[in-house]
Parts: structure tokens; C-alpha cells; sequence
């Protein structure tokens, strides 16, 4: 009989039960993702442990009945390839974190429940054929034809796994790209080795492994993340932008800005504010569960949401409704004035700079009109082009000397002549024809329900 070595489970024992109390000593409420990790934490802790007491009980360490050995082995075998298939559909969500493609990762989950189901019918049928294992007339244990089925299980799930990172690599993000660089042929060389030495148990060893490269490229990143609403930052807010403009991916950016916010301070102080800017994070989050939420600026915030069926008005709308009602806090209650700008990205080529220019320009608009919300399109992208020409004109002319003084008089009533002369800075193109002044520039909002 073989006599197998537990002092590779045991430290993973220790070690998945820090990254337990770790995931969950977090102040902020956990996020799906993150729930799902600990979902993978806790079957991993499971298989292990499982493991270890088969191992006593196939050793003749605690005498039990045969059917409850069959049973507490049944049950390894079943749990160990349920933790995989967690873990597999946890890595596809990542992979296509950033890729709006909601059928390619429902088909994912189903292939992935669909081998899990397969070799749950696998192992009820052991109990009568012995595929994976049996216990033998002196009541030993003795692996069966199909023993390995599990490890072919995990092999189908990698090999899927890595079709889907290769053919959404340009959205694929950063740590995601390190994560299917290292994980799988960790994983492979880790069973390879379990294979060539079954005296020594790396199974473990090997899930333990995934959860922490998982755990150091996912769960402890704080860099992109507010520490005050715990949304993503505005680092991780130009990421988001940058990997889906570079898999040419359609979208709707919406950003929200809160118009006399230093009111909410002095009314009800620092901390009450930064309560309500924690509200507001956690609101926008209940009314778009599909977007990402980001804390742009100071009192600033994103919407990453999937390109609209329609105009993508009724979005816009949603949040205006909903923060016409007073917010309550305790004791504390405000109507939060918001004003919102959008853009629709259907493919274009623009680059990040760009399309942050454009949505703060069109969020500034957005505070001097009338309270409704501008799209940059149309007459907004003119008037940003102008502005740009006129900053671009007014540098060079500034370099070359080309303003002029002119001297306005002005027309004394008392004394009934003119007194004195207001002095006028003038400003002409390169062609000799005048350019006006910024504030004598035409400007009117940019429908949102207009089409660019």
C-alpha cells in the first residue's frame, strides 16, 4: 500500500485559511468577483481536508465502514473537480471582465458545468464499475482505469481556457495576461510531478498555488481602487478605457458630476460628505449592475456601461430621476444636484487622452447650461475643436507678438467729453481676419437624443 506524505497539504491547510481571513477582513461589502474567490478558497480548504482524512481512513488510521470510505472518497473526487470547474469559470469572468460579450461567457459557464456534470455521472457510476477506484477483497484501495479522469477534466478546462484568452488578448487586462502566463504550466509541471511521485500529495498543493497567484494579481490590488467609496479610481478608469478601445469594443461612457457639493460639507461636515460621496458609488452601482463604476474626480464619477440598444437617453434619465429624490443619511438628508455627460463609443478610433478630453469638456458644458445632460457630439465636438484652434492660435500669437491694443474711449456725461480709454487686446488669424473673444462664441447644448 502506498504511504503518502501530508506535509505538502498541511502547509497549504495554513495557508489557504490566511487567504480566507485576508479576502474576508475587507471594509468594504464583498463584490461578486470577490465572493466568488472565497467561494474558490472554501472548496479548496474542502479537498484538501478531504484528503487528508481519506488518507488515514484508506490507511487503517481510523477504521470505518467500507461504504462510508467509498463515500468520503466519492465525495473527494467530486469536490476536487468542483473546485476546479469554480476556479475555471472564475478565470473566464476575468478574461472576459473587460469585454462586453455576455453569451460567450454564459456559454463558458455552461461548458464548464456541463464537464462537471459529466464526471459527477462518472463518479456515481464508480460505485458500481470501479472506474476511478475500488477497494479490493482485503478492503485496500486500488486506483481505477479512469483514476486520471479528473486531471483530464482540469486538462479540457485549461485548453479552453487558453482559446479564450487568446482570442480576446487585445481586452484581456494586465494582470490577467501574468495570470495565464504563469498559472498553466504551473499547473501542468504540478501535475506532471503528482503523476511521476503519487507518494507525495500535491493536489493541494496545486489549487493553493492557483488561489494565491489569484489572490496577489486580483484580490490584494488597492492601487486601482478608491480607498474612500472602494469603486475603481480614475487610474483604473483610463485602464478600462484603454483595453476596450484597443479591441475596438462599443460602449457608453457617461460621466456624473455633483454641482455644490462644499454645501453637503458645511452643512453636515467633512465626514458626513464623504459618507454621501460613498452612497452615491454605492447607488450608481444598484442602478446599472451590468456597468463599472469609477470615482473620476474629487466629487466626479464614471459609468462604463455596454452600448445601448437605443439612443442610451433612458439611461441618463434613470440617474436624474433617481437623484431628484433627497438622499437620507441618518439624521442627515440632501437633494444631490447632478450633472451628467455622455459619449457613445461604437468602434472609433480614439485614444484615451482624447476621450477623457472629450468628457470633461462636455461635463463642463454641462454645468454652465441649464441642467441638462450634453453628448459629445455634434456641435460640442465643434466647439471643443474651436477652443483647441483658439488655445493653439493664441500661444503662436503670443510667440510671434501679433495681439494689438486698441483703445476704446469712453464718454465723460459730467463733463461732456471723452475722459479716458478702455484698452482692448485684439487677436486676428493669419489671414488678417478678427477672431472674437471666447465668451462671444455661440454655444447650445448638444441634444442627447439627437444622432451624431
Amino acid at each position: 500500500m502506498i504511504r503518502w506524505s501530508l506535509s505538502a497539504e498541511l502547509l497549504c491547510i495554513i495557508i489557504l485559511v490566511l487567504l480566507m481571513f485576508s479576502s474576508h477582513g475587507q471594509k468594504q461589502a464583498p463584490t461578486r468577483r470577490q465572493r466568488v474567490y472565497q467561494a474558490c478558497l472554501l472548496l479548496s480548504l474542502d479537498s484538501i481536508l478531504l484528503n487528508i482524512l481519506c488518507v488515514f481512513t484508506i490507511g487503517g488510521t481510523i477504521v470505518v465502514p467500507l461504504w462510508l470510505n467509498v463515500l468520503l472518497n466519492s465525495l473527494y473526487f467530486f469536490i476536487s473537480v468542483l473546485m476546479c470547474s469554480v476556479m475555471a469559470a472564475y478565470l473566464f469572468s476575468l478574461i472576459l471582465e473587460h469585454a462586453y460579450s455576455d453569451r460567450t461567457l454564459r456559454r463558458a459557464i455552461v461548458f464548464v458545468a456541463v464537464l462537471t456534470l459529466f464526471f459527477a455521472a462518472a463518479v456515481l457510476w464508480n460505485l458500481r464499475s470501479g472506474i476511478l477506484f475500488f477497494f479490493d477483497e482485503q478492503g485496500a484501495y486500488r486506483r481505477g482505469p479512469l483514476n486520471a479522469l479528473g486531471y483530464g477534466i482540469l486538462a479540457v478546462e485549461l485548453a479552453a481556457l487558453m482559446v479564450c484568452y487568446l482570442r480576446n488578448r487585445p481586452s484581456v487586462s494586465r494582470s490577467m495576461v501574468h495570470v495565464m502566463r504563469t498559472l498553466p504550466p504551473l499547473v501542468v509541471l504540478m501535475i506532471i510531478f503528482q503523476r511521476l511521485y503519487p507518494e507525495i500529495l500535491l493536489n493541494g498543493a496545486i489549487v493553493t498555488m492557483a488561489d494565491l497567484i489569484l489572490y496577489i494579481s486580483f484580490q490584494s490590488r488597492l492601487v486601482e481602487q478608491d480607498s474612500l467609496t472602494g469603486v475603481g479610481n480614475r487610474n483604473s478608469f483610463c485602464n478600462e478605457l484603454s483595453l476596450r478601445l484597443a479591441s475596438r469594443q462599443r460602449f457608453q461612457v457617461i460621466l456624473l458630476g455633483l454641482q455644490q457639493f462644499s454645501d453637503i460639507n458645511r452643512r453636515f461636515g467633512h465626514r458626513m460628505g464623504d459618507s454621501f460621496l460613498y452612497e452615491v458609488a454605492r447607488q450608481l452601482e444598484r442602478l446599472f449592475p451590468r456597468g463599472r463604476v469609477f470615482r473620476f474626480g474629487n466629487v466626479e464619477f464614471a459609468l462604463l456601461l455596454p452600448y445601448p440598444d437605443a439612443d442610451g437617453a433612458a439611461r441618463l434619465q434613470t440617474i436624474r430621476n433617481h437623484f431628484a429624490e433627497p438622499l437620507s443619511l441618518g439624521a442627515a438628508q440632501a437633494v444631490l444636484t447632478v450633472r451628467l455627460a455622455d459619449l457613445l463609443c461604437a468602434g472609433e478610433h480614439w485614444t484615451v487622452g482624447r476621450l477623457l478630453e472629450a468628457l470633461e469638456y462636455s461635463l463642463d458644458l454641462a454645468r454652465k447650461g441649464d441642467g441638462e445632460p450634453v453628448r459629445f457630439q455634434g456641435q460640442a465636438a465643434q466647439m471643443l475643436q474651436r477652443r483647441k484652434d483658439l488655445v493653439s492660435l493664441m500661444r503662436q500669437s503670443l510667440q510671434e507678438r501679433r495681439f494689438q491694443v486698441w483703445y476704446q474711449p469712453v464718454w465723460s456725461t459730467a463733463a461732456g467729453a471723452f475722459t479716458s480709454a478702455e484698452a482692448l487686446l485684439r487677436l486676428s488669424s493669419p489671414e488678417g481676419e478678427p477672431i472674437p473673444p471666447p465668451s462671444s462664441f455661440p454655444w447650445q447644448r448638444s441634444p442627447v437624443s439627437s444622432t451624431s
